[in-house]
């Protein structure tokens, strides 16, 4: 008997993943579901990605230069004072990140190809440069206002121990909030691989 004349035989199997989990899994966009338009959703990205951003980051950078040049001038006699610049240090680095990347939305008005041009190259590197910048902030403000309620709930203690013991909760409140946003993130990613997978099967 030849092979090519007997029939093939299929086996019918279950598939690897149910409909229904499927529709759990991939997150609806609602825009392609029809209930915001396209360009609403364009316009939307347009003055708040662009132009709300653009103008806060600028008035952020004017802001941090006014609060250094007074903190620089009054000195450096109390740590309060350092603190305080450090955070105007790093909160002036996010905002330049900020209006270095926001620039292509001006940029893309006057030539389109450069604008994207400019997104794609300054994204590349200021991606990660405003998050690292704000979990500083976070962490020299928590060591700030730590040490401002110690001194102010133990006036008497030796100062010798108000800074160890500031230093010691703000670590592990900064760790905390790191740990914290680590695990939200590496939950995420297999979740987001997962519906990226979902979409192209």
């Amino acid at each position: 008997m030849d092979l090519s004349e007997q029939p093939l035989e299929t086996e019918t199997t279950s598939p690897l993943v149910s409909e229904s989990e499927i529709g759990r899994a991939v997150s609806v966009d609602y825009y392609e579901a029809g209930i915001v338009s396209d360009e609403l959703r364009a316009a939307f990205d347009l003055f708040v990605g662009y132009w709300i951003v653009l103008v806060l980051s600028t008035l952020g950078v004017v802001t941090n230069s006014l609060t250094m040049v007074i903190l620089i001038r009054q000195g450096f006699r109390d740590s309060v004072n350092v603190s305080l610049l450090s955070i105007a240090v790093w909160d002036q680095i996010k905002c330049l990140a900020g209006v270095i990347f926001r620039l292509h939305g001006p940029i893309r008005l006057v030539d389109p190809v450069s604008g994207v041009i400019w997104e794609n190259g300054s994204r590349t590197y200021l991606v990660y440069l405003p998050i690292f910048a704000g979990y500083v902030s976070y962490g020299l403000a928590t060591y700030l206002s730590i040490e401002r309620c110690l001194s102010i709930s133990m006036p008497f203690r030796p100062s010798s121990v108000r800074p160890w013991l500031s230093r010691q909760l703000s670590s592990y409140f900064t760790l905390e909030n790191r740990l914290q946003t680590f695990i939200n993130l590496t939950n995420k990613r297999p979740q987001e691989m997962r519906q990226v997978e979902l979409r192209s099967t």
